[in-house]
């Protein structure tokens, strides 16, 4: 809890998770209920921030939980694959970019890069940044020296950094 009250005090947006990780495309409405307002409620009374994000447990979750999410939080993503822009946001299934143990800095740079180029947002999702893979997530952890090097060509690439809220707030004023 000190730690994720830290981040939260550095700047750090917190989103949301669920409370147990399951598959909400298959739970009953009572459970994935309490899975999106249980953790948006838990993680304000950690951190003292509004939670207004969250991120579909595997990416999976059906019209049903969509909607419900939406009573809670002000955006969602899940795993789908893409930059997002102006023309395609659909901020209940923003799109990402799934960091693994096998991402290369040549794929980050392209993603910035084309980024950069179409004035689009990138959403980097990293799961686990570890020695030893104390999470068990395999190929979604990465080791702390990939994840100095990646966050290297993100500085040296000039694209803006920000945060979810931030970058919903600068898309959304463009629409």
């Amino acid at each position: 809890t000190s730690q994720l009250q830290s981040l939260a005090t550095a700047g750090s947006e917190i989103a949301s998770h669920s409370v147990t990780h399951s598959n909400l495309s298959i739970a009953t409405a009572t459970s994935y209920t309490n899975e999106l307002s249980a953790s948006q409620s838990q993680l304000k009374a950690w951190t003292g921030q509004s939670i207004s994000s969250f991120a579909f447990p595997y990416g999976l979750y059906n019209k049903n939980v969509a909607n419900q999410a939406k009573k809670y939080y002000a955006a969602c993503r899940g795993v789908e694959s893409g930059l997002n822009s102006k023309d395609n946001l659909n901020v209940y299934d923003i799109k990402v970019e799934n960091i693994t143990s096998s991402t290369t800095d040549a794929q980050i740079a392209d993603w910035l890069a084309q980024a950069k180029a179409t004035n689009t947002w990138l959403v980097l999702v990293y799961h686990s940044v570890d020695v030893t893979d104390s999470m068990g997530v395999g190929e979604y952890n990465i080791t702390p020296a990939q994840f100095d090097s990646q966050l290297s060509a993100i500085k040296s690439s000039g694209i803006t950094v920000l945060t979810m809220q931030q970058a919903l707030t600068e898309i959304k004023s463009q629409l």
